[in-house]
């Protein structure tokens, strides 16, 4: 479990990689980016460090703060 400053360095890292994109992203995409990092990025790989259900957690928490846009497809009209 984290503690407080583990969390709260998790979600800043975390609130730094959210980018426009981001919000249409499956939960399996955004679990591997928290699981392994994001190249490039200051987001970290946490699944050292957090066990998978923290990691699933984490990933709810993020759906609860974050508006996400679900694609639908373009219609055939």
């Amino acid at each position: 479990m984290l503690s407080g400053h583990e969390f709260e360095a998790l979600f800043d890292k975390l609130r730094s990689t959210l980018a426009i994109g981001i919000s249409s992203k499956t939960d399996e995409e955004l679990l591997a980016s928290i699981s392994e990092g994001v190249p490039r990025t200051a987001m970290q790989a946490w699944k050292e460090r957090l066990s998978i259900d923290d990691r699933r957690n984490v990933l709810a928490y993020i759906r609860s703060i974050v508006h996400f846009h679900h694609l639908s497809p373009a219609s055939s009209d």
